[in-house]
């Protein structure tokens, strides 16, 4: 199955308005500093992987206002699981609890608690809740015998056992046997602990699924060292496939297969290790001196997976730069190019061997583009890109590079998370299409270009400030410009101008801008009566977001560049030299500060 979204609320920056993400195949997380792009992605290895009990007081966002009766809101992280397999819907806690879309949907709550930590997690799941007359959770087998005795459940069960994350077998076999006494809920609602007992759901969530988790690193130790560490799951991932199916494995499965046989109950109710039964008979035997109650130790649980996996050794890597060192004494730069390598190997393979249940494997990976220049950042966004498409891996990685971003193939992929006036977190994804129709197939397509040829006009998801003007002779003689005319340094760094290179390019970023909800102003030439002009002044109404400003003709006219020069290739250049030159003899102003004003918002 894969995840289709994830919703985070009240957990650190984020909340109370839940942060909503839809997740296909990558999403590529960008915003400022401190707007909780990190705090998503920890949220969403809470969820899935680590399986926190309780969370630390300081993680609840309005920690800060309580006071008295005053209690921080419930941290809530909620997840639409899709595509679900045979297997997958069979699981506790997952079978009969499938919302009418078929979606499998938990949503994990943490409530504050005074002190360091939370109350204990709870769970829940979306569908319709179901209830058996004289039969609870906390029901003893005895009443459940009492209340229905030709159940095929109730064999080998310790009749002062409590139900527990059994009940929703109980409640199929009693709708199938005695349907008269299941009542069913009329609408969907949130039911609570699916499945009894939770580590139904931890263990499920992680069954047979490679999870990866690339911090931004401090220290190349943290993803060097340890079982948890990214090179050591990369590693493992990339070898699982061979050592999996050698004769050594499956001899050595064999062997813990006859080991944790040992520990679980045969049909008769006996274990072959009779010192279990001893603990749990002598237990039983001292508790009844107190009180009326029986020990019950449950060893059915093992897993041959996870046991044969915990025992795989743990890799180190050291490098031969003609000194033999381990990762960890090396630079940062070079350990980030050891998991770019890993993962290049990993983007190599047709496909990822993964569990028949549980969840799509995941990647998530904070800020790919730590310690690596250019070309390795391309690298690194080709890479991702590629693990994402191969269908394996679900990919989630935050980032302040532009070079990861992919408007116009890929648009519904980028999420933009920002602080409003009130200081609390929005979130902007596009999920519909951005270009519709045959009409508009031209204009994506020469995005597409421009995005191949400068991977930096994805800018306008970074600036405050974004300007969209007809190609290098404006980019040039505004910056230029506007350090002659003392525009602030402070808006001129805030100002992002993009080079659409040409007209009839600027309606497909103003699209783009439009439907990210992003201001935006634009400033191109008149050029007579193209149809283009009234597309741009459309556009710019579309949503209100848009402020438009026309030149008479061209700039280079308004900045009078004799028109030979105006033909020639090198444009920007006497551009330039004209600005220069009207500075030099006090003329500049005059010229040109009603677009400089313009562009700089000045």
């Amino acid at each position: 199955m894969r995840i289709k979204s994830i919703a985070v609320k009240n957990f650190k920056c984020l909340g109370p308005e839940e942060i909503n993400i839809v997740w296909d195949d990558i999403v590529v997380l960008v915003g400022e500093n401190n707007v909780g792009k990190t705090s998503f992605l920890q949220a969403i290895n809470i969820a899935l992987y680590e399986n926190n009990k309780t969370l630390p007081a300081r993680y609840f966002r309005d920690i800060k206002n309580c006071s008295g009766e005053s209690r921080a809101q419930p941290i809530e992280i909620t997840i639409h699981f899709t595509d679900l397999t045979d297997l997958d819907r069979e699981q506790r806690g997952v079978k009969n609890r499938l919302a009418a879309s078929g979606e499998w949907i938990l949503k994990k709550v943490f409530e504050y608690s005074e002190g360091e930590k939370s109350n204990a997690v709870k769970y829940f799941t979306y569908t319709k809740s179901r209830e058996a007359t004289g039969v609870t959770e906390e029901s003893t087998w005895a009443a459940v015998r009492a209340a229905y005795a030709d159940l095929v459940i109730l064999e080998d069960k310790n009749v002062r056992a409590k139900v527990g994350d059994d009940i929703d077998d109980v409640l199929d076999e009693i709708a199938e046997k005695h349907s008269a006494s299941i009542s069913v809920s009329a609408t969907e609602e949130w039911v609570a602990n699916p499945g009894g007992f939770q580590s139904n759901i931890d263990s499920f969530l992680k069954t047979n699924t490679q999870y990866i988790f690339v911090h931004a690193i401090h220290d190349a130790t943290d993803e060097s060292e340890g079982n948890k560490s990214a090179f050591t799951q990369l590693f493992n991932l990339l070898v699982q496939a061979e050592i999996q199916g050698s004769a050594a494995m499956t001899s050595f499965k064999s062997s813990l297969r006859e080991v944790i046989a040992l520990y679980k109950k045969d049909a008769d109710g006996n274990r072959g290790l009779r010192a279990i039964s001893t603990i749990e008979d002598d237990l039983s035997e001292k508790l009844s001196r107190v009180i009326s109650a029986s020990a019950d130790i449950d060893t059915d649980d093992l897993d041959e997976e996870k046991i044969a996996a915990s025992v795989l050794p743990v890799p180190k890597i050291s490098v031969d730069d003609g000194y033999p060192t381990m990762v960890e004494d090396q630079g940062n730069g070079l350990q980030r190019v050891l998991i770019l390598a890993l993962l290049q190997m990993l983007a190599e393979r047709k496909s990822v061997s993964r569990g028949a249940v549980g969840p799509r494997n995941i990647l998530l990976i904070e800020e790919p583009e730590l310690y690596m220049h250019p070309q390795m950042e391309r690298k690194m966004k080709d890479t991702l890109y590629s693990i994402a498409r191969a269908g394996d891996f679900q990919v989630i990685c935050t980032t302040h590079s532009p070079i990861f971003l992919d408007m116009a193939e890929n648009h519904k992929s980028i999420v933009i998370l920002k602080k409003d006036a009130a200081r609390s977190v929005t979130r902007k994804q596009v999920e519909e299409e951005i270009f519709v129709g045959s009409t508009q197939a031209e204009q994506k397509e020469r995005l597409r270009m421009i995005l191949d040829f400068d991977p930096s006009v994805n800018e306008i998801f970074f600036s405050k400030q974004v300007v969209l003007v007809e190609g290098d002779s404006e980019v040039a003689t505004f910056n230029r410009a506007g350090e002659l005319l003392a525009v602030p340094r402070e808006k001129m760094r805030d100002t992002t101008i993009i080079n659409c290179r040409g007209k009839r390019t600027i309606p497909a970023f103003m699209r783009v801008l439009n439907h990210f909800d992003l201001p935006y102003r634009v400033l191109h030439d008149r050029d007579g009566e193209d149809s283009f002009n009234d597309t741009i002044a459309v556009l710019a109404e579309e949503k209100h977001l848009g402020s438009v400003m026309m030149v008479p003709e061209t700039l280079e006219d308004v900045l009078g560049v004799d028109k030979d020069d105006q033909k020639k290739k090198d444009k920007p250049i006497h551009a330039l030299q004209k600005v220069e030159e009207l500075n030099s003899s006090g003329q500049l102003s005059a010229q040109l500060k009603e677009y400089v004003d313009f562009v700089f918002n000045n």
